[in-house]
């Protein structure tokens, strides 16, 4: 389906394009379920699993990424894939509880490439208990 854009909707959207920084900047405010389950990374990292990247990591900082996310830097000790690099980013979700500490090693999965935008690679999912 294609949408026309005409005259005064343009004029309009124009209008509106250049806001100042302080307007463009991200405000996260969250509202997290109360049932939020504590995440201290997967059980193991034997399992493959399609589009993930198991690893083995060894926390580096914690601190906020991009989009409201929080991150950590780990350093990989261990990894399902060759050629991976020995440190990354890793954003998880603010209202998932992962309860880690500098230092921490732990075995964690992520999605296969890292975000286009901000170049961190994303917490994917522990495998199922099968």
């Amino acid at each position: 389906m294609m949408v026309r854009i005409t005259g005064p909707c343009l004029a309009a959207l124009v209008s509106i394009a250049p806001l100042s920084s302080a307007a463009a900047q991200t405000v996260c405010e969250l509202e997290c379920s109360r049932n939020a389950i504590p995440f201290s990374g997967c059980a193991d990292t034997k399992a493959k699993e399609k589009f993930k990247t198991a690893l083995v990591v060894r926390i580096a900082e914690i601190g906020r990424g991009e989009y409201c996310k929080d991150r950590v830097a780990v350093d990989v000790l261990r990894s399902s894939v060759d050629a991976f690099p020995s440190r990354v980013n890793i954003d998880f979700d603010p209202c998932d509880e992962w309860t880690v500490q500098i230092g921490d090693i732990v075995n964690v999965y992520v999605w296969q490439r890292p975000g286009p935008n901000t170049g961190a690679y994303a917490l994917a999912p522990c495998p199922r208990a099968r």
